[in-house]
Protein backbone atom coordinates (compact mmCIF):
# COMPACT_ATOMS: atom_id res chain seq x y z
CA UNK A 1 0.00 0.00 0.00
CA UNK A 2 1.29 3.48 -0.90
CA UNK A 3 2.92 5.45 1.91
CA UNK A 4 3.00 9.19 2.52
CA UNK A 5 5.11 11.26 4.87
CA UNK A 6 5.17 14.58 6.73
CA UNK A 7 8.57 16.00 7.71
CA UNK A 8 9.46 19.09 9.72
CA UNK A 9 12.38 21.01 8.19
CA UNK A 10 14.73 23.01 10.43
CA UNK A 11 17.93 24.94 9.71
CA UNK A 12 20.66 23.33 11.85
CA UNK A 13 24.20 24.67 11.83
CA UNK A 14 25.00 24.72 8.14
CA UNK A 15 21.71 23.50 6.63
CA UNK A 16 23.39 20.53 4.98
CA UNK A 17 23.59 18.66 8.29
CA UNK A 18 19.82 18.88 8.76
CA UNK A 19 19.20 18.05 5.09
CA UNK A 20 21.34 14.93 5.47
CA UNK A 21 19.21 13.65 8.37
CA UNK A 22 15.97 14.38 6.50
CA UNK A 23 17.26 12.61 3.41
CA UNK A 24 18.24 9.61 5.54
CA UNK A 25 14.69 9.39 6.93
CA UNK A 26 13.14 9.65 3.46
CA UNK A 27 15.40 6.89 2.18
CA UNK A 28 14.56 4.63 5.12
CA UNK A 29 10.78 5.20 5.02
CA UNK A 30 10.52 5.36 1.21
CA UNK A 31 7.25 7.29 0.92
CA UNK A 32 5.47 7.92 -2.37
CA UNK A 33 4.34 11.41 -1.39
CA UNK A 34 5.91 13.93 1.02
CA UNK A 35 4.72 17.10 2.73
CA UNK A 36 7.63 19.25 3.90
CA UNK A 37 6.62 21.43 6.87
CA UNK A 38 8.87 24.46 6.85
CA UNK A 39 9.45 27.99 8.01
CA UNK A 40 10.24 30.76 5.50
CA UNK A 41 13.92 30.41 6.38
CA UNK A 42 14.16 26.60 6.27
CA UNK A 43 12.30 26.58 2.97
CA UNK A 44 14.87 28.90 1.43
CA UNK A 45 18.04 27.62 3.09
CA UNK A 46 17.60 23.91 4.00
CA UNK A 47 15.02 22.39 1.72
CA UNK A 48 17.01 22.89 -1.52
CA UNK A 49 19.69 20.51 -0.18
CA UNK A 50 17.02 17.86 0.42
CA UNK A 51 15.34 18.28 -2.94
CA UNK A 52 18.56 17.75 -4.88
CA UNK A 53 19.42 14.58 -2.92
CA UNK A 54 19.04 11.27 -4.76
CA UNK A 55 16.46 10.16 -2.17
CA UNK A 56 13.99 12.51 -3.89
CA UNK A 57 14.22 10.78 -7.22
CA UNK A 58 10.67 10.30 -8.58
CA UNK A 59 9.12 11.50 -5.31
CA UNK A 60 6.00 13.66 -5.32
CA UNK A 61 5.93 16.39 -2.73
CA UNK A 62 4.47 19.67 -1.57
CA UNK A 63 5.83 22.41 0.66
CA UNK A 64 3.83 23.95 3.51
CA UNK A 65 5.11 27.03 5.34
CA UNK A 66 3.84 27.37 8.90
CA UNK A 67 2.11 30.58 9.91
CA UNK A 68 4.02 30.77 13.20
CA UNK A 69 6.90 28.40 13.96
CA UNK A 70 6.60 28.95 17.74
CA UNK A 71 2.84 28.59 18.26
CA UNK A 72 2.25 24.95 19.21
CA UNK A 73 -1.55 25.10 19.04
CA UNK A 74 -1.54 26.75 15.61
CA UNK A 75 1.05 24.25 14.37
CA UNK A 76 -1.08 21.37 15.67
CA UNK A 77 -4.08 22.74 13.78
CA UNK A 78 -2.18 23.31 10.53
CA UNK A 79 -0.44 19.90 10.67
CA UNK A 80 -3.81 18.29 11.30
CA UNK A 81 -5.07 19.89 8.10
CA UNK A 82 -2.06 18.55 6.19
CA UNK A 83 -2.77 15.04 7.48
CA UNK A 84 -6.44 15.40 6.52
CA UNK A 85 -5.37 16.39 3.02
CA UNK A 86 -3.32 13.20 2.69
CA UNK A 87 -6.29 11.14 3.83
CA UNK A 88 -8.42 12.96 1.24
CA UNK A 89 -5.84 11.93 -1.39
CA UNK A 90 -6.47 8.31 -0.42
CA UNK A 91 -3.66 7.62 2.08
CA UNK A 92 -5.06 5.71 5.05
CA UNK A 93 -3.82 6.89 8.48
CA UNK A 94 -1.80 3.75 9.22
CA UNK A 95 0.24 4.36 6.04
CA UNK A 96 1.14 7.92 6.96
CA UNK A 97 4.61 8.47 8.47
CA UNK A 98 5.58 11.53 10.51
CA UNK A 99 9.20 12.59 11.09
CA UNK A 100 9.89 15.32 13.65
CA UNK A 101 13.70 15.16 13.74
CA UNK A 102 14.35 18.78 12.77
CA UNK A 103 12.60 22.10 13.25
CA UNK A 104 11.78 24.07 16.38
CA UNK A 105 10.55 22.36 19.52
CA UNK A 106 7.14 23.85 18.87
CA UNK A 107 7.12 22.37 15.35
CA UNK A 108 7.95 18.92 16.70
CA UNK A 109 5.39 19.12 19.49
CA UNK A 110 2.64 20.43 17.22
CA UNK A 111 3.25 17.73 14.61
CA UNK A 112 3.27 14.93 17.20
CA UNK A 113 0.04 16.19 18.79
CA UNK A 114 -1.76 16.30 15.46
CA UNK A 115 -0.35 12.87 14.55
CA UNK A 116 -1.77 11.31 17.71
CA UNK A 117 -5.07 13.12 17.18
CA UNK A 118 -5.36 11.85 13.59
CA UNK A 119 -4.06 8.36 14.48
CA UNK A 120 -1.19 8.18 11.99
CA UNK A 121 0.52 4.84 11.69
CA UNK A 122 4.20 5.68 12.34
CA UNK A 123 6.28 8.39 14.01
CA UNK A 124 10.02 8.46 13.31
CA UNK A 125 13.06 10.31 14.60
CA UNK A 126 16.65 10.25 13.34
CA UNK A 127 19.42 10.03 15.91
CA UNK A 128 23.13 9.18 15.92
CA UNK A 129 26.50 9.97 17.42
CA UNK A 130 26.92 13.63 18.29
CA UNK A 131 30.03 15.79 17.99
CA UNK A 132 31.30 18.34 20.51
CA UNK A 133 28.73 20.84 19.28
CA UNK A 134 25.84 18.41 19.84
CA UNK A 135 25.25 17.79 16.13
CA UNK A 136 24.63 14.29 14.73
CA UNK A 137 27.75 13.03 12.98
CA UNK A 138 27.03 12.42 9.30
CA UNK A 139 26.97 8.69 8.52
CA UNK A 140 26.08 7.62 12.08
CA UNK A 141 22.33 8.16 11.65
CA UNK A 142 19.81 5.62 12.86
CA UNK A 143 16.03 5.72 12.66
CA UNK A 144 13.80 5.32 15.71
CA UNK A 145 10.34 4.13 14.72
CA UNK A 146 7.32 4.37 17.02
CA UNK A 147 3.97 2.70 16.36
CA UNK A 148 1.38 4.91 18.07
CA UNK A 149 -1.35 2.56 16.83
CA UNK A 150 -0.30 0.15 19.55
CA UNK A 151 -1.03 2.93 22.05
CA UNK A 152 -4.41 3.56 20.41
CA UNK A 153 -5.14 -0.16 20.41
CA UNK A 154 -4.37 -0.45 24.12
CA UNK A 155 -6.70 2.45 24.88
CA UNK A 156 -9.45 0.87 22.78
CA UNK A 157 -8.87 -2.48 24.46
CA UNK A 158 -9.37 -0.99 27.93
CA UNK A 159 -12.53 0.80 26.78
CA UNK A 160 -13.84 -2.42 25.24
CA UNK A 161 -13.30 -4.29 28.52
CA UNK A 162 -15.16 -1.53 30.34
CA UNK A 163 -18.10 -1.90 27.93
CA UNK A 164 -18.04 -5.70 28.39
CA UNK A 165 -18.08 -5.46 32.17
CA UNK A 166 -21.04 -3.08 32.00
CA UNK A 167 -22.81 -5.65 29.74
CA UNK A 168 -22.81 -3.13 26.88
CA UNK A 169 -21.81 -5.92 24.54
CA UNK A 170 -22.85 -4.34 21.24
CA UNK A 171 -20.79 -1.22 22.03
CA UNK A 172 -17.85 -3.47 22.89
CA UNK A 173 -18.15 -5.30 19.56
CA UNK A 174 -18.51 -2.09 17.54
CA UNK A 175 -15.44 -0.56 19.19
CA UNK A 176 -13.29 -3.63 18.56
CA UNK A 177 -14.37 -3.88 14.93
CA UNK A 178 -13.51 -0.22 14.31
CA UNK A 179 -10.05 -0.86 15.76
CA UNK A 180 -9.18 -3.71 13.38
CA UNK A 181 -7.31 -1.47 10.94
CA UNK A 182 -5.10 -0.11 13.72
CA UNK A 183 -3.66 -3.44 14.80
CA UNK A 184 -0.59 -4.99 13.23
CA UNK A 185 0.62 -7.27 16.00
CA UNK A 186 -0.79 -10.82 15.45
CA UNK A 187 -1.05 -11.50 19.18
CA UNK A 188 -2.97 -8.26 19.74
CA UNK A 189 -5.28 -9.17 16.85
CA UNK A 190 -5.97 -12.55 18.42
CA UNK A 191 -6.73 -10.97 21.80
CA UNK A 192 -9.11 -8.47 20.21
CA UNK A 193 -10.83 -11.23 18.23
CA UNK A 194 -11.25 -13.35 21.36
CA UNK A 195 -12.82 -10.44 23.23
CA UNK A 196 -15.10 -9.66 20.29
CA UNK A 197 -16.31 -13.27 20.10
CA UNK A 198 -16.86 -13.38 23.84
CA UNK A 199 -18.90 -10.16 23.70
CA UNK A 200 -20.90 -11.56 20.78
CA UNK A 201 -21.74 -14.70 22.75
CA UNK A 202 -22.97 -12.77 25.78
CA UNK A 203 -24.82 -10.30 23.56
CA UNK A 204 -26.80 -13.23 22.11
CA UNK A 205 -27.39 -14.61 25.60
CA UNK A 206 -28.56 -11.25 26.92
CA UNK A 207 -31.16 -11.23 24.12
CA UNK A 208 -32.23 -14.83 24.92
CA UNK A 209 -30.69 -16.28 21.73
CA UNK A 210 -29.24 -19.16 23.72
CA UNK A 211 -28.33 -21.46 20.85
CA UNK A 212 -26.15 -18.86 19.13
CA UNK A 213 -24.52 -17.96 22.43
CA UNK A 214 -23.74 -21.61 23.13
CA UNK A 215 -22.39 -22.17 19.60
CA UNK A 216 -19.74 -19.54 20.23
CA UNK A 217 -18.83 -20.45 23.80
CA UNK A 218 -18.59 -24.18 23.13
CA UNK A 219 -15.66 -23.50 20.81
CA UNK A 220 -13.74 -21.58 23.46
CA UNK A 221 -11.00 -23.88 24.60
CA UNK A 222 -10.72 -24.36 28.34
CA UNK A 223 -7.02 -23.62 27.82
CA UNK A 224 -7.60 -20.28 26.07
CA UNK A 225 -4.79 -18.08 27.35
CA UNK A 226 -6.93 -14.95 27.38
CA UNK A 227 -9.69 -16.48 29.49
CA UNK A 228 -6.99 -17.34 32.01
CA UNK A 229 -5.39 -13.90 31.70
CA UNK A 230 -8.76 -12.23 32.24
CA UNK A 231 -9.49 -14.51 35.23
CA UNK A 232 -12.82 -15.69 33.79
CA UNK A 233 -12.00 -19.24 32.67
CA UNK A 234 -14.01 -20.99 35.40
CA UNK A 235 -16.92 -18.56 35.04
CA UNK A 236 -17.17 -19.14 31.29
CA UNK A 237 -17.12 -22.90 31.86
CA UNK A 238 -19.97 -22.54 34.38
CA UNK A 239 -21.91 -20.40 31.93
CA UNK A 240 -21.47 -22.98 29.18
CA UNK A 241 -23.04 -25.63 31.39
CA UNK A 242 -26.00 -23.37 32.12
CA UNK A 243 -26.47 -22.62 28.42
CA UNK A 244 -26.24 -26.29 27.51
CA UNK A 245 -29.06 -27.09 29.91
CA UNK A 246 -31.25 -24.14 28.93
CA UNK A 247 -30.98 -24.51 25.16
CA UNK A 248 -32.30 -28.08 25.34
CA UNK A 249 -34.97 -27.53 27.98
CA UNK A 250 -37.46 -24.68 27.79
CA UNK A 251 -38.71 -25.31 31.31
CA UNK A 252 -35.83 -25.68 33.73
CA UNK A 253 -34.68 -24.11 37.00
CA UNK A 254 -31.63 -22.63 35.29
CA UNK A 255 -33.84 -20.54 33.03
CA UNK A 256 -35.72 -19.16 36.03
CA UNK A 257 -32.52 -17.89 37.63
CA UNK A 258 -31.27 -16.69 34.24
CA UNK A 259 -34.37 -14.54 33.77
CA UNK A 260 -33.94 -13.11 37.26
CA UNK A 261 -30.32 -12.21 36.56
CA UNK A 262 -31.31 -10.66 33.21
CA UNK A 263 -33.75 -8.39 35.07
CA UNK A 264 -31.02 -7.58 37.58
CA UNK A 265 -28.70 -6.41 34.79
CA UNK A 266 -31.37 -4.04 33.48
CA UNK A 267 -31.91 -2.74 37.00
CA UNK A 268 -28.41 -2.41 38.41
CA UNK A 269 -26.21 -1.82 35.38
CA UNK A 270 -28.48 0.07 33.00
CA UNK A 271 -31.09 1.76 35.19
CA UNK A 272 -33.85 0.55 32.85
CA UNK A 273 -36.50 0.14 35.50
CA UNK A 274 -39.49 -0.47 33.23
CA UNK A 275 -37.51 -3.09 31.31
CA UNK A 276 -36.49 -4.78 34.56
CA UNK A 277 -40.06 -4.95 35.84
CA UNK A 278 -41.33 -6.28 32.49
CA UNK A 279 -38.82 -9.11 32.81
CA UNK A 280 -39.80 -9.77 36.43
CA UNK A 281 -43.45 -10.05 35.41
CA UNK A 282 -42.50 -12.51 32.67
CA UNK A 283 -40.44 -14.39 35.24
CA UNK A 284 -43.40 -14.78 37.58
CA UNK A 285 -45.41 -16.04 34.64
CA UNK A 286 -42.63 -18.44 33.65
CA UNK A 287 -42.29 -19.83 37.19
CA UNK A 288 -45.99 -20.71 37.13
CA UNK A 289 -45.57 -22.32 33.71
CA UNK A 290 -42.57 -24.28 34.99
CA UNK A 291 -44.68 -25.79 37.77
CA UNK A 292 -47.62 -26.46 35.43
CA UNK A 293 -45.30 -28.34 33.06
CA UNK A 294 -43.82 -30.28 35.96
CA UNK A 295 -47.35 -31.37 36.91
CA UNK A 296 -48.21 -32.09 33.24
CA UNK A 297 -51.24 -29.77 33.37
CA UNK A 298 -50.83 -28.44 29.83
CA UNK A 299 -51.83 -30.15 26.63
CA UNK A 300 -49.03 -30.70 24.14
CA UNK A 301 -48.35 -29.39 20.66
CA UNK A 302 -47.74 -31.81 17.80
CA UNK A 303 -44.00 -31.42 18.42
CA UNK A 304 -44.45 -32.69 21.96
CA UNK A 305 -43.81 -29.36 23.68
CA UNK A 306 -46.30 -28.05 26.26
CA UNK A 307 -48.97 -25.67 25.00
CA UNK A 308 -49.00 -23.01 27.73
CA UNK A 309 -52.25 -21.62 26.32
CA UNK A 310 -54.29 -24.78 26.87
CA UNK A 311 -55.02 -26.52 30.19
CA UNK A 312 -55.50 -30.29 30.03
CA UNK A 313 -58.77 -30.56 31.93
CA UNK A 314 -58.37 -34.31 32.31
CA UNK A 315 -55.30 -33.78 34.51
CA UNK A 316 -57.17 -31.69 37.05
CA UNK A 317 -58.85 -33.13 40.17
CA UNK A 318 -62.56 -33.82 39.67
CA UNK A 319 -63.45 -31.05 42.11
CA UNK A 320 -61.83 -28.43 39.85
CA UNK A 321 -62.85 -29.56 36.38
CA UNK A 322 -66.20 -27.82 36.14
CA UNK A 323 -64.70 -24.52 37.31
CA UNK A 324 -62.00 -24.51 34.67
CA UNK A 325 -64.20 -26.03 31.98
CA UNK A 326 -66.29 -22.87 32.24
CA UNK A 327 -63.22 -20.87 31.16
CA UNK A 328 -62.90 -22.67 27.83
CA UNK A 329 -62.85 -20.14 24.93
CA UNK A 330 -64.53 -20.39 21.53
CA UNK A 331 -61.45 -21.99 19.97
CA UNK A 332 -61.67 -24.81 22.52
CA UNK A 333 -58.67 -23.81 24.64
CA UNK A 334 -58.52 -23.05 28.34
CA UNK A 335 -56.21 -20.07 28.85
CA UNK A 336 -55.19 -18.74 32.25
CA UNK A 337 -53.55 -15.45 33.12
CA UNK A 338 -50.76 -15.13 35.65
CA UNK A 339 -52.86 -14.82 38.83
CA UNK A 340 -55.37 -17.47 37.73
CA UNK A 341 -52.55 -19.91 37.02
CA UNK A 342 -51.16 -19.44 40.51
CA UNK A 343 -54.68 -19.75 41.90
CA UNK A 344 -54.99 -23.13 40.20
CA UNK A 345 -51.63 -24.21 41.62
CA UNK A 346 -52.80 -23.08 45.08
CA UNK A 347 -56.02 -25.08 44.71
CA UNK A 348 -53.85 -28.08 43.92
CA UNK A 349 -52.02 -27.46 47.21
CA UNK A 350 -48.59 -26.79 45.68
CA UNK A 351 -46.29 -24.74 47.96
CA UNK A 352 -45.51 -22.48 44.99
CA UNK A 353 -49.15 -21.62 44.37
CA UNK A 354 -49.98 -21.23 48.05
CA UNK A 355 -47.04 -18.90 48.67
CA UNK A 356 -47.81 -16.71 45.68
CA UNK A 357 -51.52 -16.36 46.49
CA UNK A 358 -50.71 -15.57 50.11
CA UNK A 359 -48.42 -12.73 49.00
CA UNK A 360 -50.94 -11.62 46.40
CA UNK A 361 -53.84 -11.57 48.79
CA UNK A 362 -51.93 -9.70 51.49
CA UNK A 363 -51.30 -6.95 48.95
CA UNK A 364 -47.55 -7.35 48.26
CA UNK A 365 -47.66 -8.81 44.76
CA UNK A 366 -50.95 -7.08 43.96
CA UNK A 367 -49.29 -3.71 44.54
CA UNK A 368 -46.22 -4.58 42.48
CA UNK A 369 -48.19 -6.08 39.61
CA UNK A 370 -50.33 -2.96 39.64
CA UNK A 371 -47.23 -0.82 39.16
CA UNK A 372 -46.20 -3.02 36.24
CA UNK A 373 -49.64 -2.69 34.63
CA UNK A 374 -49.35 1.12 34.74
CA UNK A 375 -46.03 1.02 32.85
CA UNK A 376 -45.93 2.02 29.18
CA UNK A 377 -44.42 -1.42 28.50
CA UNK A 378 -47.64 -2.98 29.81
CA UNK A 379 -50.96 -1.15 29.71
CA UNK A 380 -50.40 2.36 31.04
CA UNK A 381 -48.27 5.46 30.75
CA UNK A 382 -46.54 5.85 34.13
CA UNK A 383 -42.78 5.22 34.32
CA UNK A 384 -41.56 2.88 37.04
CA UNK A 385 -38.99 4.37 39.40
CA UNK A 386 -35.89 2.89 40.97
CA UNK A 387 -37.45 2.27 44.39
CA UNK A 388 -40.49 0.39 43.06
CA UNK A 389 -38.44 -1.70 40.63
CA UNK A 390 -35.93 -2.68 43.32
CA UNK A 391 -38.78 -3.57 45.67
CA UNK A 392 -40.34 -5.80 43.05
CA UNK A 393 -37.00 -7.45 42.30
CA UNK A 394 -36.42 -8.17 45.98
CA UNK A 395 -39.91 -9.67 46.42
CA UNK A 396 -39.65 -11.84 43.31
CA UNK A 397 -36.15 -13.07 44.19
CA UNK A 398 -37.25 -13.97 47.72
CA UNK A 399 -40.35 -15.72 46.38
CA UNK A 400 -38.24 -17.86 44.04
CA UNK A 401 -35.69 -18.77 46.72
CA UNK A 402 -38.45 -19.71 49.15
CA UNK A 403 -40.66 -21.60 46.71
CA UNK A 404 -37.92 -23.23 44.61
CA UNK A 405 -34.97 -23.75 46.99
CA UNK A 406 -33.03 -25.76 44.40
CA UNK A 407 -32.49 -22.55 42.42
CA UNK A 408 -29.90 -21.53 45.01
CA UNK A 409 -27.44 -23.77 43.13
CA UNK A 410 -27.53 -21.47 40.09
CA UNK A 411 -27.55 -17.93 41.44
CA UNK A 412 -23.77 -17.57 41.04
CA UNK A 413 -23.18 -19.80 38.02
CA UNK A 414 -25.65 -17.86 35.86
CA UNK A 415 -23.92 -14.51 36.39
CA UNK A 416 -21.94 -13.11 33.48
CA UNK A 417 -18.16 -12.84 33.82
CA UNK A 418 -16.32 -9.63 34.61
CA UNK A 419 -12.94 -9.31 32.91
CA UNK A 420 -9.96 -8.44 35.05
CA UNK A 421 -6.86 -7.34 33.13
CA UNK A 422 -4.60 -5.82 35.75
Amino acid sequence: MSKSMLITVGIGKNREDVAHGISFSIRQNNPEYIIFITTDKSKQETLPFVLKNSCMSSKKYEIQVLSNENDIELIRKECGEYIESLIAFGYIPENIVVDYTTGTKAMSAGLILSSIEKKVGTITYVYGERNSEGRVVSGSEKLITLQPNEVYANSIYKSAIDFFNKTQFDSCIELLQKAQGLIGNPQTKEKFYTLEQLAQAYSYWDRFDLQKAFNILKDFSSKNIYLQQWKIKSKVEQNKQILHKEKDNQFCLERIVDLLENANRRLELEGKYDDAVARLYRLLEFVAQYKMVELALYKKHNNGLPDTEDIDIDKLPNTLRSKYESLRSNDGKIRLGLVNTYDLLAEMKTPLGLTFMEQFNNGTFKKLLGLRNKSLLAHGFSPIGQTASKEMFSEVAEFIKKSLPDTENFFQTVKFPRISDD
